[in-house]
């Protein structure tokens, strides 16, 4: 619970707010149109409203905005609550491209990305570093079950990398 307490500080050392690059290209396609399917994994939704049909600012804002609500409501979450306090976010490698998801329990053999305090998720929004979310899903970081090291590298602490 300790180096999680760790992972979740670096988590939410940056300025919130709005996502760039490619974390905000994945925002959009996992939670731009809020449809999902019998898995609860999110359905590509193309109902852009900017110039030729191409995402715009309003449809990022948006994206982000139903992200925060479902962080909220948890009705789209992935797998069994293992009731530690967490909200998982994960990226899911699936045939039409990567995904983000949420779950409430650590998503072995996916790339997790962030964990957010069930109790608290305004606070992961109003301070996330979206870098490290980035960092993240480069770093080869698959859970595959308990482990005796922690997996990610957290600042300052060279011995868990």
């Amino acid at each position: 619970q300790n180096i999680l307490n760790e992972f979740y500080a670096e988590t939410i050392s940056g300025d919130g707010g709005m996502p760039g690059g490619f974390i905000k290209d994945l925002v959009l396609r996992s939670y731009f149109g809020r449809k999902f399917d019998p898995q609860m994994m999110p359905i590509l939704s193309r109902d852009y409203t900017g110039p030729n049909h191409q995402p715009g600012e309003a449809d990022y804002k948006l994206a982000l905005k139903n992200f925060q609500e479902e962080a909220k409501s948890g009705e789209h979450f992935l797998g069994s609550n293992d009731n530690m306090g967490w909200i998982w976010l994960g990226a899911k490698q699936r045939a039409n491209g990567l995904w983000l998801y949420m779950d409430r329990a650590p998503p072995y053999g996916e790339r997790a990305l962030a964990i957010m305090k069930a109790d608290n998720i305004d606070e992961f929004f109003e301070k996330v570093d979206w870098h490290m979310l980035f960092v993240r899903l480069y770093k080869p970081n698959l859970w595959g079950g308990k482990a005796k090291k922690f997996p990610y590298p957290i600042k300052g602490r060279p011995d868990y990398r």
